[in-house]
Parts: structure tokens; C-alpha cells; sequence
């Protein structure tokens, strides 16, 4: 089984590009943070960068519907790119999106996710109503 789920905030805005001359996709990182007491008592906090990517529709809508700072949650599976450059072999680990979400903090700080991008073949919904009931993840 190889699934990743992610909640963190946007490191920049989406990077989206185009390849083969109409394959979108987007690239974008994602700080998570840990936080923990060390054996001394002292409380610390840990930030590792996530690099995210999503193709095809996904990707635009993520382009477009995403900016830098925003809390998001990310499902979807790690995914190890190879390659060599100068007779050097590198390896880069980053996560193919699946499932693509803001999360809106309300006053009582309980996180609501919105905005799911469930597949590279579907849309974000767009709730016109004016009514911000989550989305389910």
C-alpha cells in the first residue's frame, strides 16, 4: 500500500506548466510541521517540505483555486523520480496527488476541508450557494 496524506500550508503558489503541449501540470511544496518535547523538557518543532504534483485537469484546477500560504490537505502516493546528470545517479521523492483540499479554520479551530480535487479527471465543486459546509475528503 502506498498512500500519503499531508496537512500542511502552501510553501509558493502552484507551478503549472505544460508538457507534450497540452498535459497540465502542477507542482507545488507543502510545509508540514511536527511538534515535539525533546528528553530535556525543551518543546521544539519540526518543518519538512513536501513537493506535490498533479496532472491533467487536477492540475489546472489546483492552479487556479490554491496560493501560497493557504492550509491544505494532500492524499495520494509517494513516487520516486531517478535520474543521472554528469555520470552522477540522483533519486527525488515527491507525492502524485489524488485527493487536493483547502482546509478553512473556523473560530473554534476545528479544521473543514473544501475544495476536494478528487482525481485528475475531476473539477473542484464550486459551491454557489454561499453555504460552507465541508466537502468530504
Amino acid at each position: 500500500m502506498n498512500t500519503v496524506m499531508l496537512s500542511g500550508n502552501l510553501v509558493r503558489d502552484p507551478e503549472l506548466r505544460y508538457v507534450s503541449g497540452s498535459i497540465a501540470v502542477v507542482t507545488v511544496t507543502v510545509a508540514t510541521s511536527r511538534k515535539f518535547t525533546r528528553s530535556d523538557g525543551t518543546k521544539d518543532e519540526e518543518t519538512t517540505f513536501v513537493r506535490c504534483e498533479a496532472w491533467d485537469t487536477a492540475a489546472e484546477n489546483i492552479a487556479e483555486n490554491f496560493r501560497k500560504g493557504e492550509a491544505v490537505l494532500v492524499e495520494g502516493q509517494l513516487k520516486n523520480d531517478s535520474w543521472e546528470k554528469d555520470g552522477v545517479k540522483h533519486n527525488s521523492y515527491k507525492v502524485r496527488i489524488n485527493n487536493f483540499a483547502k482546509v478553512v479554520r473556523q473560530k473554534r479551530m476545528t479544521p473543514q476541508a473544501v475544495g476536494v480535487v478528487a482525481d485528475e479527471q475531476s473539477s473542484i465543486p464550486h459551491d454557489d450557494s454561499g453555504d460552507n459546509d465541508s466537502v468530504p475528503f
